[in-house]
């Protein structure tokens, strides 16, 4: 067996596994690339995950069995793998970093850049995804979150073996079992509540490792290579193997609530593999020499792709073009190849003892927390693009809002601010997801200057409707919440009699895009169409929508419904952003992906589409259906025709990303919109 250090343990070593590395790492690759035709690749870290419980649980067990396990020993193995080409990396990104990133993307970058380093990126991505973070894909340092939980894993397993060695070696085994049967339990409980912390921390993940540690130590007391199964069987169980991996390729896709029972194929096939390395697969194809040269230099593209990827979508403002994808990759392939040879191999070839090395690896991580704390304390350096570190502050108002109510919860935040400071005055209510969050400071001035008290009530996701939600397969639990939330804001409105007017906005054009597919409107009761159904989305709408707006009417409160603001392609804050910082605007031009005028003030919008059009007509008709109801086409003010809408104003960003408006752009964009009276 090959530890994870690249050097030979107790077994001899297998260029299979490194080959079961190729196979991990060329699936993660082509999909962060955007390949179509593996739409499963992700699940590559799950064949790392148990590839890293084998080696090390197997190294562990080893210098168990003969007494020569040391916890600095081990750790120094780990550091010398693990360190040096992380490091190169996060040095790298935060050299380029000052040059080429706005202030906040900086300031983001630094809080990531210091989570890396503490071992705990995965916890920080989890504690930190809500609705207002740029989009993961912008995240250049979002693969560490694999290694964060890698990482707390090599905490806890060390202290785990050395415990049981200290019991009867029998129990060993079934304790490490149980502890998978739980942690994979957990896994599958989880998923349907709280998706992200399932995806991202380690008690949802240890089970893939531990099945990895299991198969090492049945190995070890089997005194065989490996487990000792005659060929013909070995045949069958690498093949079957092997066939489990390919169908978590095709078969899991990025709306597979996931990991849970989705990542089996991938943890079993992997197990499968690694426990016949007499099998024609192992033996030819994992063994096959340019498949075992990719697993050897695996971990340095793996540390490489995906930043490249990220910030060169950064710069080319969205998603890149698969040429680009696989452009940037094979540019990643070849800065692998010079980590491996220049970093990897010279630093863990050490020959230093254990303690004088840890305390160097101590002392540089302890000046990369210091420099990275300063990036954040100073958010971002925002003296270096001043402009743009203006520009940016309109989003920070949003972000703190209060009122808005997180995922995991289902009641609305009850503060004055949120419900009104008193009772003695007619309200205004604005009621809606995210994009009635943003329309909300614009809605408070010009409420509060015709006399109302202004309360808002706002749950990202969640649109102002009874009767019906979305709903994302990703994160099938925010349906459930958003029932419960509405009917709970629904009820507050028709019994407090100071309400008076009531705003309705929300992304309604989200599940008529035909890019966005996994996004659907769902009828109450939580069951998704098979589907993307225009007819039978705008159906289910239009009965939410009117069920809605008449429990309002009926209740005797004024109701106003706000339509879609624009929506853009490209984020109009990286535009601005980009035209604003130099060098970035230079490169931008020289790899063609800017016009000829980076930022012009108006662009073609991305919600142009029949359907899309369509949707919108749909919700204006049926607003003005409900006798006493009232319209507002947040476009008109913005647009100058249906394609072109405006995002900024001189130096004043009408937008905080591509769909939420900044307080300035609501103002402008309910320009001539009068608020209804207060009732004498």
């Amino acid at each position: 067996m090959q530890d994870a250090t690249g050097n030979a343990g107790a077994h001899v070593y297998r260029p299979d596994v490194d080959g079961l590395r190729a196979i991990a790492i060329l699936s993660v690759v082509f999909y962060h690339a955007g390949a179509p035709w593996i739409p499963g690749g992700f699940t590559g870290v799950d064949i790392f995950f148990v590839i890293s419980g084998y080696l090390i649980g197997g190294h562990i067990y080893d210098d168990l069995a003969r007494g020569t396990f040391r916890y600095l020993n081990f750790y120094q193995r780990r550091a010398k793998r693990i360190l040096p080409a992380l490091y190169g990396v996060l040095v790298s990104l935060l050299v380029m970093g000052f040059f080429l990133f706005s202030p906040h993307e900086f300031y983001l970058l630094g809080g990531y850049a210091l989570a890396t380093v503490a071992f705990s990126s995965n916890i920080l991505f989890w504690m930190k995804d809500n609705y207002f973070n740029p989009s993961s894909a912008n995240n250049p340092l979002l693969m560490t979150w694999s290694l964060g939980v890698e990482e707390q894993f090599y905490i806890v397993i060390p202290l785990l073996m050395v415990l049981l060695s200290r019991l009867r070696q029998r129990m060993v085994v079934p304790l490490i079992g149980l502890v998978t049967a739980v942690s994979f339990a957990l896994s599958w409980y989880t998923l349907a509540l709280h998706p992200n912390a399932d995806f991202y921390l380690l008690d949802t993940r240890a089970w893939e490792l531990a099945v990895g540690v299991v198969l090492a130590i049945l190995e070890a007391r089997a005194q065989h290579l490996p487990l000792h199964v005659p060929g013909l069987v070995s045949n069958a169980l690498g093949l079957a193997g092997a066939g489990l991996i390919l169908a978590s390729f095709w078969m899991v896709n990025y709306s597979t609530p996931f990991p849970g029972p989705a990542a089996l194929p991938a943890v079993i096939g992997s197990a499968l593999l690694l426990a016949t390395s007499g099998s024609w697969i192992n033996g030819i194809l994992l063994s096959f020499a340019p498949m075992v040269f990719i697993g050897r230099i695996s971990y340095s593209w793996y540390l490489w792709h995906w930043p490249l990827l990220a910030v060169w979508g950064l710069f080319y403002g969205g998603p890149l073009p698969l040429r680009w994808g696989l452009i940037t990759v094979a540019v990643s392939f070849g800065l692998s190849v010079l980590s491996y040879y220049i970093v990897e191999r010279p630093f863990r070839s050490s020959k230093r003892a254990a303690a004088p090395l840890l305390m160097r690896y101590a002392t540089v991580s302890l000046i990369l927390l210091a420099a990275t704390s300063l990036i954040c304390i100073f958010h971002g350096f925002a003296g270096r693009f001043p402009a743009v570190a203006s520009i940016e502050s309109v989003r920070q108002g949003l972000i703190s809002d209060s009122c808005m109510v997180q995922a995991g919860s289902s009641m609305p935040n009850l503060a004055p601010k949120c419900v009104g400071k008193t009772a003695s005055r007619d309200k205004f209510v604005v009621w809606g997801d995210s994009h009635a969050l943003a329309l909300a400071p614009a809605l408070r001035i010009r409420a509060t200057q015709r006399g109302y008290d202004f309360a808002e009530y706002a749950k990202g996701f969640c649109l102002p409707l009874i009767g019906a939600t979305r709903y994302d397969p990703r994160s099938p639990q925010l349906s459930r919440e958003c029932i419960a939330y509405n009917d709970v804001v629904l009820q507050r409105l028709i019994s407090d009699s100071s309400v008076r007017v009531v705003a309705l906005q929300g992304s309604w054009g989200s599940s008529f895009n035909p890019k966005n597919s996994t996004i659907q409107l769902v009828a109450e009761d939580g069951t998704p169409l098979p589907v993307q159904d225009q007819e039978r989305s705008l159906q289910i709408l239009n009965a939410a929508l009117r069920k809605t707006l008449q429990s309002l009417r009926d209740a005797d409160k004024q109701v106003v419904v706000f339509g879609d603001a624009p929506f853009y392609t490209l984020d109009p804050q990286w535009r601005m952003s980009t035209d604003r910082i130099p060098p970035r605007k230079m490169l931008v031009h020289a790899l063609g992906w800017g016009s000829d005028q980076v930022d012009p003030g108006s662009v073609q919008v991305g919600d142009s589409t029949p359907p899309q059009q369509q949707a919108r007509e749909n919700l204006m008709r049926t607003a003005l259906s409900v006798p006493g109801v009232t319209y507002w086409n947040l476009r008109s003010p913005l647009c100058a025709s249906d394609d072109f809408c405006f995002y900024r104003w001189g130096e004043t960003p009408y937008y905080m990303d591509s769909g939420h408006l900044s307080p300035q752009g609501a103002l402008k964009a309910l320009q001539g919109w009068q608020v209804p009276a207060p009732n004498p």
